[in-house]
């Protein structure tokens, strides 16, 4: 149910959820590759592997494997009006690189460049939506919907609701 103190104040946008599931991860390749990506102090780049046949895959247009890709979760927290962060995330008894945290707000993207495994299997379970068709945000000034198209869904609809406190 959206907002009622602000009838018609609703913000509709349309996006590729393939096309943002790729931003991220070109975002996890040059962070990784121009050693950027660090872990404290250390750089990530040798000493955490990545998987390059998954990421060739996802950069040629090919499928995820199942499981891997876009998660969306809400963390507890006062929404940010600005600022956006971005963190590599590993699987640390693998010493591998698995995808990437961007952060707006309290709204986290993770997005897994291989299928959960081990210990990001407990991350891929608490994650609420992968690849969700609709996220509404209910917030006191306004509310908003994206809609992401995912290839392949057709008229499959995963609603995640977040709500933005004043």
């Amino acid at each position: 149910m959206f907002n009622q103190r602000s009838p018609g104040r609703i913000a509709y946008h349309l996006i590729s959820g393939d096309a943002l599931e790729l931003w991220f991860i070109k975002l996890l390749a040059g962070l990784y590759y121009g050693r950027i990506a660090t872990h404290g102090r250390d750089r990530l780049l040798g000493r955490r592997t990545m998987d390059d046949q998954a990421l060739r895959n996802a950069l040629l247009d090919q499928n995820l494997a199942p499981g891997a890709g876009l998660y969306v979760a809400q963390q507890p927290g006062e929404m940010l009006r600005r600022g956006i962060r971005a963190a590599p995330l590993s699987n640390v008894a693998l010493d591998a690189l698995i995808g990437i945290r961007v952060e707006f707000g309290t709204v986290a993207f993770d997005t897994l460049l291989t299928a959960p495994r081990d210990q990001s299997a407990a991350l891929a379970r608490n994650r609420r939506r992968h690849r969700p068709g609709l996220i509404d945000f209910h917030g006191p000034q306004r509310d908003a919907r994206l809609v992401l198209s995912w290839r392949g869904n057709g008229n499959v609809i995963n609603r995640f609701g977040i709500v933005l406190e004043g």
